[in-house]
Order: C-alpha cells, then sequence, then structure tokens
C-alpha cells in the first residue's frame, strides 16, 4: 500500500485534472450549453457531493411516508447501482436485488403502492412516469441520488452531508471522496447535515452553519439516525420485540460504506458480537455464504443454550441476502434479523422537512403554468 505523501503525490494531479471535467461540465450547466429537462410536476431531488453513505435511502423512506399521508402520490427514480439489468426497469415487490439493486428494491418492499423505476437515464424515467394511466401517474417524483445528474433540473435540491466527513474538507476523486467541489452545495436548496450525534450542544450547531456558509434562501437542517425493532429476513416465525442482553452473543453483517454506527449500535445491546464486513453494494456470492455460515455457526456453538443467538445485518444488506437464502444453512435463515433505521430530524431549524417539502409542491401547483390547476 502506498505511504500517505507518495499517494497524495501521484493522486493529487488526477485530482486536480478531475476538478477541471466537473467544472467545465457544470459550466456548460449553467449556461444552458447542456439542457437541463424541466416537468410539470414536483421533482425534488435527494443527493450528496461525497461518495459512500450520507443515508440517501432513509431520507427518500422518511419523504415517501410523508407524502403519502398527505394524499399525495410519490414516485421513486433511482439509477439502480450495481444491478444486473439495464435500460428502464419499473421495480415489482418480486424484483430482486440483483436485479434492480438493494436500495430500489427495499423502498419497493416498504412502500408496495408506490411506483418505483431504475434507470441510468433519469429524463427518460421521469417521462415513462408521466405516461401512465392517471390512476397510477405521480403528482410528485423523488429523484435518488440525483445532485449530479443535471440533465434533470428539480424544483426542489435536497442535498445530504455526514456529521462526521464535513464536506469542505475533502478532497475531489481520486484522492479525497468528493464527487464535486463544495462549492456546488450552493445549488442546493436544503442541506442537510445527517448521522449526528445523539447530544449536540449550541456551539456544535453554530460551527458547522457557519463553516457551510450557506447563502441566505438555503435551509440548514440536522438528522440523526433512528433505530427501530429488529426484523426477520426471512419472517418464517415471529420477530424478536427487541435487542436485550438476553442475547449473550452475535454475528453483525454489514456491506455499507460506513459501517462502525451499525456495529457499535449492535455491540451497545449485545455483550460479545462477531463482525463480518463486505463492501458498499457488495454482491453475496457462495464464498460470502460459507464464510457467514461458519463464523454463526461458531457463535452458536459458543453460546449458552439459556441465551438467543442471532445474526443481524442492515436493511440495505437483507435485500441482497434475501438472493442467496439457498446458500446459506438453516440455522442462518431461521435466526437472521435485520435492523430497520429512520431519519429523525433534529430541533434546529425554525421550519421542518416536512413543511419546506409541502410548501413547495402548493406553490409549484400554485404556479399559471402548472397543468394541474
Amino acid at each position: 500500500m502506498l505511504q500517505p505523501a507518495i499517494e497524495t503525490m501521484f493522486l493529487k494531479p488526477l485530482s486536480v485534472v478531475y476538478g477541471w471535467g466537473v467544472r467545465l461540465r457544470n459550466v456548460l450547466f449553467d449556461r444552458g450549453v447542456l439542457k437541463q429537462e424541466q416537468y410539470p410536476i414536483p421533482v425534488i431531488c435527494i443527493g450528496n457531493i461525497r461518495i459512500g453513505g450520507t443515508g440517501k435511502t432513509p431520507m427518500v423512506e422518511y419523504l415517501l411516508g410523508m407524502l403519502i399521508r398527505e394524499g399525495y402520490r410519490p414516485a421513486v427514480v433511482s439509477r439502480g447501482y450495481k444491478r444486473s439489468s439495464s435500460g428502464l426497469q419499473i421495480v415489482h415487490i418480486s424484483s430482486s436485488a440483483l436485479e434492480v439493486g438493494d436500495e430500489p428494491r427495499q423502498i419497493k418492499q416498504k412502500y408496495p403502492s408506490t411506483t418505483v423505476v431504475v434507470d441510468a437515464n433519469r429524463r427518460r424515467a421521469i417521462t415513462r412516469l408521466l405516461e401512465l394511466d392517471e390512476s397510477e401517474r405521480p403528482n410528485v417524483v423523488l429523484l435518488d441520488d440525483g445532485f449530479q445528474h443535471r440533465y434533470v433540473l428539480p424544483s426542489l435540491s435536497i442535498l445530504l452531508t455526514d456529521h462526521d466527513h464535513p464536506l469542505c474538507h475533502d478532497d475531489l476523486l481520486p484522492l479525497g471522496r468528493l464527487r464535486e467541489n463544495c462549492d456546488a452545495r450552493h445549488r442546493a436548496d436544503v442541506v442537510v447535515v445527517t448521522r449526528c450525534p445523539a447530544h449536540m450542544q449550541p456551539i456544535d450547531y453554530s460551527i458547522i452553519e457557519r463553516n457551510l456558509a450557506l447563502y441566505p434562501h438555503q435551509k440548514l437542517l440536522f438528522s440523526s439516525v433512528g433505530y427501530s425493532t429488529p426484523i426477520r429476513v426471512f419472517p418464517t416465525t415471529p420477530s424478536i420485540q427487541k435487542l436485550t442482553h438476553m442475547s449473550g452473543r452475535a454475528l453483525a453483517i454489514a456491506g455499507i460504506a460506513n459501517p462502525t454506527k451499525f456495529f457499535r449500535e449492535i455491540k451497545h445491546k449485545i455483550p460479545q458480537v462477531e463482525t463480518l464486513s463486505f463492501s458498499d453494494h457488495h454482491r453475496f456470492g457462495p464464498k460470502d455464504a460459507d464464510l457467514m455460515n461458519r463464523t454463526f455457526g461458531s457463535v452458536l456453538g459458543s453460546t449458552p443454550s439459556s441465551q438467543y443467538p442471532i445474526a443481524i445485518c442492515t436493511e440495505k444488506d437483507a435485500q441482497r441476502l434475501s438472493d442467496i437464502r439457498h446458500l446459506l444453512s438453516p440455522a442462518l435463515v431461521s435466526n437472521l434479523y435485520y435492523l430497520p433505521i429512520h431519519t429523525v430530524f433534529r430541533e434546529y431549524a425554525t421550519i421542518s422537512m416536512d413543511q419546506i417539502v409541502l410548501n413547495h409542491i402548493r406553490d409549484f401547483y400554485r404556479k399559471p403554468t402548472s397543468p394541474y390547476i
């Protein structure tokens, strides 16, 4: 492995060249040389600048739940990262994570009545949604991970940034993990600092606000991760009520960008935890299944009969593990749970995410150009 100084020496020039390309692309969009498509319904983009997890899927799910409760018919457009299929695909309840991607499958499983489309060409996907019968046609589109897909001009843009990885404290790819220079944050209407720790002082909020240096019209919100009751990946028997110390040992499995907080949550609830970590969106195969089977077998063998050993994974991993059920041991299948997460907004801003989004949609449909007036 390259030493940090040598790595920087080789990668810094590549980051500079990459940055030139990104800036040129953005200038072409900003000046209208590259055309952006607008649509007759609200298109709400949820994205980030830094590669890796920032909580996009929980945010999409939060907005979906809120919009459905308010009587809207939202749809989701996603790229379908690391799926085996190509082109435009409608996600069905029966779709596998391999076919459509783990995150779109997860969203469809949670919201089966919502239309979910995967397509690298987001313009084509939105056009397809608008061609649906009136009974199925959405009146709001959520564009998942679309901040860099500038061929679509969203009516509202929500940018997520992880609390532990400040936007402006990183380098562009490949030296760092930024897709764009942090100046791109000014394209967003709303910036959400996600995965905030449980205890933040007023000074902590102020420091982040000062460092982000947003424009006056931009809204700044803060959110944390909430954990729900574990659910069986293969629901053959009722789920346990909660993680408690009654479970002496556990196997925790994660194939996400930042597994540290997930593992920490499990270890906080269960005294002895074995961990298996895979790359983000890892496609599980026979060797992975064998490793999981053997590791869980070891956990079972060292757990007293009076205790309840479990294996637990992230909700996103559960989508991909469902595809390899036939490779998992009966013991692992019977004792495998996932830990659902959800977005919890902090009481900081004078306006809530719900108010921002609902006001935006209402204002959008009040425009004289709206075909739905």
